[in-house]
């Protein structure tokens, strides 16, 4: 997932919502959980590892998942998430 949102790959990010989907998984669930994730990511990016709420494992994950980004993409990505959240449970 990071990888190819790092890559801005977008196709990658269509296919993925219509696998959901089809799957018949719950969409507002999974948003949630990718802006916890790229809360961490952004934690982990700009504060480091010790500031992650985490196992010294999976804080070990993200620190190397969050070197795909720069803190400012880090930052722009999860206020866009928090910012379009709103609109998927209007729809």
């Amino acid at each position: 997932l990071d990888q190819a949102f790092s890559k801005a790959d977008a196709k990658f990010a269509f296919s993925l919502v219509d696998s959901l989907f089809l799957a018949g998984k719950d969409l507002s669930h999974f948003f949630g959980q990718l802006i916890e994730h790229v809360r961490l990511l952004t934690l982990a990016r700009v504060s480091g590892q010790n500031a992650l709420p985490l196992t010294p494992e999976l804080a070990s994950k993200y620190m190397a998942s969050s070197q795909l980004y720069t803190p400012s993409q880090c930052l722009h990505l999860l206020e866009y998430l928090l910012k379009v959240e709103p609109q998927l449970h209007q729809s």
